[in-house]
């Protein structure tokens, strides 16, 4: 069984240093009171189809979409992400 995960690339992902390459380093922390709105806004224009549940997300969430988006751009070679 543990044969068939070799065939993985297996990163590890800080979300916050995620949101500093791709929004820049003038990010509000997600517990700063304008934090999530301002997550949630970039989240929505960074990744498509999160407008209806835009407004639903907790922070979590956003951390989860982060992971994600970055394990997308690392898989698609993206020279910001899988380079470092």
């Amino acid at each position: 069984m543990i044969e068939n995960w070799r065939h993985y690339d297996v990163i590890e992902v800080y979300p916050f240093a995620s949101k500093i390459l791709i929004f820049g380093d003038k990010i509000l922390r997600k517990s700063a009171p304008e934090g999530l709105p301002f997550l949630r806004e970039r989240f929505t224009a960074l990744i498509g189809d999160l407008e209806d549940v835009s407004g639903g997300l907790t922070a979590s969430a956003c951390n989860a979409a982060m992971n994600a988006y970055t394990g997308f751009l690392h898989k698609k070679k993206t020279p910001t992400l899988s380079e470092t």
